[in-house]
């Protein structure tokens, strides 16, 4: 007779694969062995099935969690910025600004990136209803002014309209503190600003600039700086907002 092929690790492998695997899936099986095998498949299938199924609605409802939140963000700020308006309307300017405040907060807390123009605009709504309160938290105006400059030089770039914009409101409320230096700096900013942005689209906001920078310069006596000035408006009026 021959001798046997022996190899250990052959029959190594033999015991410890399942015979279906190493020879066909019903080779060498009883009858019993193949229904308890069958009934196996049967219930991890359904087990798979059933953890697909459980996926499934979990990210569906990840998915619609997160578009709801989405459509509930800006109706929640639209809400606040109405009634913040209401406020105003009614002569309650704190109230105003509280709500205002609070859908800035809202804002902030559930946008990203650096290109926020709506931001821009809240916030220096904000900085005049607070410049116009005859009671506002000490360097609240100052503060909302200067968040809505960077966020405008984030969102528009360095020359654009709403950083001229910043500049002016924010040299505004200086020169009604008394900071008439910082005033007359950040009124040259905003005209420089304007003029880099050009004016068949900043005329009204140069013109404007112009005529604050004058009345500044006029009362502190620098008559010829001011009447230049007016003329310059005068002149940009005439050319460009006349039309």
């Amino acid at each position: 007779m021959p001798k046997p092929n022996y190899s250990p690790t052959r029959d190594l492998i033999h015991y410890k694969v399942p015979p279906r695997q190493m020879h066909g899936p019903f080779h060498s099986q009883t009858p019993s062995t193949r229904c308890f095998s069958t009934a196996n498949d049967q219930e991890e299938k359904s087990s798979l099935a059933f953890r697909l199924t459980a996926w499934g609605i979990a990210a569906v409802g990840f998915v619609a969690l997160t578009l709801w939140e989405r459509s509930r963000i800006p109706r929640q700020i639209s809400k606040l910025i109405k009634v913040s308006n209401t406020h105003e309307a009614n002569g309650d300017l704190a109230a105003a600004a509280e709500s205002l405040v609070e859908a800035v907060s809202v804002f902030d807390q559930h946008t990203t990136g650096t290109r926020r123009p709506q931001l821009f605009w809240m916030q220096l709504h904000l900085g005049e209803l607070y410049d116009s309160m005859p009671h506002s938290p000490p360097g609240s105006a100052r503060k909302r002014f200067k968040d809505a400059l960077l966020t405008a030089e984030e969102s528009f770039g360095t020359d654009s309209r709403e950083v001229g914009l910043a500049l002016d409101r924010l040299a505004q409320m200086e020169h009604d503190n008394g900071s008439d230096l910082e005033a007359e700096n950040l009124y040259r900013r905003a005209l420089r600003t304007f003029r880099a942005v050009g004016l068949s689209v900043a005329a009204a906001d140069y013109a404007g600039t112009l005529h604050n920078l004058s009345q500044l310069l006029i009362s502190h006596r620098r008559m010829v700086e001011g009447e230049k000035l007016l003329l310059e408006c005068l002149q940009v009026s005439e050319s460009h907002l006349s039309k």
